[in-house]
């Protein structure tokens, strides 16, 4: 069980990690994005000039990010199946342990019986023993 937790808080933590990637490369695209506008702002007048040239980089970096962020989008689809899985299995483990101790406990309880039933039968074979009875008679004057 231990160890099951200690591979959930391994993928937790490599889920989190994860994300503080994805976050710094989505970080570092708006700052991208953002450059790229205060160049077209800036340089306003040459654009017009060269307008074609530039919107074909634009939409370059365009798309290089929106293929950034559709293969984030997907790693994080990934780790959430990951996790989900991982949740489903530790479950299905837990109810298998709570099975095993069940089962533990009535074997627990049979081993008690046999136990038991070791202790009964010598005195039930000696009850079994075939015994001659004598009558006596009592004297009623004798009380």
């Amino acid at each position: 069980m231990n160890a099951i937790n200690q591979m959930a808080v391994k993928d937790r933590e490599k889920f989190i990690a994860t994300l503080a990637q994805q976050e710094q490369s989505s970080q570092d695209i708006v700052k991208e994005i953002q450059h790229i506008s205060t160049a077209v702002q800036d340089n306003y007048q040459s654009v017009n000039q060269n307008f074609n040239a530039h919107t074909e980089h634009i939409t370059e970096q365009l798309q290089k990010a929106a293929m950034t962020l559709d293969s984030r989008i997907t790693a994080l689809e990934n780790c959430t199946h990951e996790v989900a899985r991982i949740v489903e299995f530790q479950r299905s483990l837990e109810q298998s342990l709570q099975s095993l101790e069940k089962t533990a406990q009535l074997e627990r309880v049979l081993g008690e019986v046999r136990s038991n039933l070791a202790l009964l039968r010598p005195v039930l074979e000696q009850l079994n023993k075939p015994r001659r009875i004598t009558l006596v008679e009592a004297d009623e004057n004798h009380n």
